[in-house]
């Protein structure tokens, strides 16, 4: 099969991706084509299956009824980016790494509420031994509130109860999931969720989810929460996040997505001493490529069988 390959964006080695791929495909019959080539039309209709995404080559490739691409493997848990209405519509199967991206988001939401709460970010370049300005707080016996009660959400959880935290989750209709002592439907959000001490947005981004930590939201918080963003960007109007931690609404805020992204260089949220910012990292770790290459070399070997999706199969219907 042809198989093109790119790098999804900034945070992924197109080179790295080389070196791995060509020594699992050599002697396979599979012939790689990478994003950085100069590919013309011809040989981008005789695309199999893309691993990655490139919006270039991906517009060209669906926009051409001669093309043949069958199955496009991202390398991401969220889809939304991708042109799903022309991928449904040229019958394309779609499939994500969802799973991969567990543990590492889980573990970098338990290191900025450590940083934030045990102050470890003022000890960094500490001059002077002294006195450091607190208050120094515990997550043991804090409410935290997580929008999202998937696998992200679930880990999530399961680390904070390990801290003695009270966990809080928001799903679509308030259906229990494990790991929460409680659950409240998003459309009718309980008297917890605004009690929380720490509010966590773990959700995807789609027509529910758009906008909704707004003004509005930020109104009705009692505690000074930390806000933690790890879902989507979209799910927050950021004008009004910067309003509520100018105003005190919230205590501080660690922002893995943002919107817009990436933020311009002048943006607000750059300046401010109670806002983190990291440019989308929080599912990075070091064996990234390799397990996500495992779900890749698993669904290609169904879809050179029998043209399904093995794992974590994205149905566009």
């Amino acid at each position: 099969m042809n198989i093109l390959v790119s790098a999804p964006n900034q945070n992924f080695d197109l080179e790295t991706m080389k070196t791995i791929l060509n020594k699992h495909f050599e002697g396979s019959g599979d012939r790689l084509y990478y994003a950085d080539q100069k590919l013309r039309q011809g040989e981008l209709n005789n695309i199999d299956v893309f691993l990655g995404y490139h919006p270039v080559y991906l517009d060209q490739i669906l926009a051409d009824p001669e093309s043949r691409l069958g199955f496009l493997q991202a390398l991401s848990v969220g889809t939304d980016y991708l042109p799903l209405d022309a991928l449904a519509t040229r019958g394309v199967e779609l499939a994500n790494v969802q799973g991969v991206q567990r543990e590492p988001i889980a573990e970098t939401i338990i290191g900025v509420i450590l940083v934030r709460y045990r102050q470890l970010n003022a000890f960094q370049n500490l001059d002077r031994w002294g006195p450091v300005d607190g208050p120094f707080k515990l997550i043991a016996g804090k409410k935290v509130a997580v929008f999202g009660t998937g696998g992200i959400g679930q880990r999530t959880a399961e680390l904070l109860q390990a801290f003695h935290a009270h966990t809080i989750g928001v799903n679509s209709n308030g259906h229990a999931a494990q790991n929460f002592d409680e659950t409240t439907a998003l459309t009718d959000l309980s008297d917890s969720v605004f009690n929380a001490d720490i509010i966590i947005n773990a959700l995807p981004l789609n027509d529910h989810t758009q906008d909704i930590f707004d003004q509005h939201f930020f109104d009705q918080l009692r505690q000074k929460p930390i806000f933690i963003n790890v879902g989507r960007g979209g799910s927050v109007v950021t004008d009004d996040l910067v309003a509520a931690l100018k105003n005190g609404q919230l205590d501080s805020a660690a922002l893995d997505v943002v919107d817009p992204e990436p933020l311009p260089n002048d943006h607000p949220l750059y300046g401010m001493d109670n806002v983190l910012l990291s440019p989308h990292t929080s599912a990075a770790y070091d064996d990234y490529l390799q397990d996500s290459f495992s779900i890749f070399y698993d669904n290609l070997a169904c879809y050179k069988k029998d043209g399904s999706i093995e794992i974590n199969q994205i149905h566009l219907d």
